[in-house]
């Protein structure tokens, strides 16, 4: 691979990001804030102390989730705008 390759393939999935730059902030909120709280309170009053512990991965997956539910979204929009 030539570094002109090198440097094409990097300008376009910078140009790509770009697109989905706008739910960073969304994900970034959901993760440390939005989910951890109510999963931590969910289940410390289920699970007791180790439901607090349990509400990191829990989070983490939720948010993931909806991370991956945006991404799809948003590349659907992108496709049928081609």
């Amino acid at each position: 691979m030539t570094f002109l390759q090198i440097k094409w393939k990097t300008a376009i999935s910078l140009i790509s990001l770009v697109h989905f730059i706008d739910y960073s902030p969304v994900v970034s909120l959901l993760r440390g804030l939005f989910l951890i709280v109510p999963a931590a309170l969910l289940l410390s009053t289920w699970l007791g102390v180790p439901g607090i512990w349990l509400s990191f991965p829990a989070a983490e997956l939720l948010t993931l989730l909806v991370g991956g539910w945006l991404y799809l979204r948003q590349s659907q929009k992108q496709q049928s705008k081609a």
